[in-house]
């Protein structure tokens, strides 16, 4: 096993071993036990979080990326952004066993997740290998993009008008 690997092997047990509490919804708003922990979620890109992670270290953050598998870890994963900054993602324990479900039909897709932000790996790793992420998000809600639809799906879907519904239609409306 490479040094990489090990490193990004250590990472995701790191993040697999954090247990922060259920998510609750109070007074039917979507506040959470996770806003009250780290705050309200800011929107940010992958981008802006590899290069200046530290600023929202232990923050609530949103973004959206491509998902990815990270190699040679299993039940691993990244998000990467159209520059190709990347950053290591983990769901928390109430959201694993279903996105571990629906993330293989989600791989190379763009999904939006909310989570906070971690650090992981140490500077000597990362300046050996710059694309090597140093953040991670350990993520409490994502949504995937759209369910493809099938053309011939659509085709069926479309319905051309029935000239005697139409007439009764518009005699009832007399």
């Amino acid at each position: 096993m490479t040094r990489r690997a090990v490193v990004l092997h250590a990472a995701a047990a790191a993040l697999l071993a954090i247990s922060p509490p259920a998510a609750t919804r109070s007074s039917g708003q979507q506040s959470t036990q996770y806003d009250q922990l780290y705050g309200t979620p800011v929107d940010v890109s992958i981008t802006d979080l590899a290069q200046n992670p530290e600023a929202y270290y232990e923050r609530a953050v949103r973004t959206r990326g491509r998902l990815e598998v990270l190699p040679g870890v299993r039940n691993a994963y990244a998000m990467r952004d159209s520059f190709g900054a990347t950053v290591q993602i983990a769901p928390v324990e109430e959201v694993r066993g279903h996105f571990e479900q629906e993330a293989l039909g989600m791989i190379g897709r763009d999904i939006d997740i909310t989570g906070v932000v971690k650090p992981i790996g140490d500077m000597a790793a990362t300046q050996r290998d710059p694309g090597a992420s140093r953040v991670a998000i350990l993520f409490w809600s994502y949504q995937g993009p759209p369910e493809k639809v099938a053309p011939d799906i659509l085709k069926k879907a479309a319905v051309e008008p029935d000239p005697d519904k139409q007439a009764a239609l518009y005699a009832s409306a007399d």
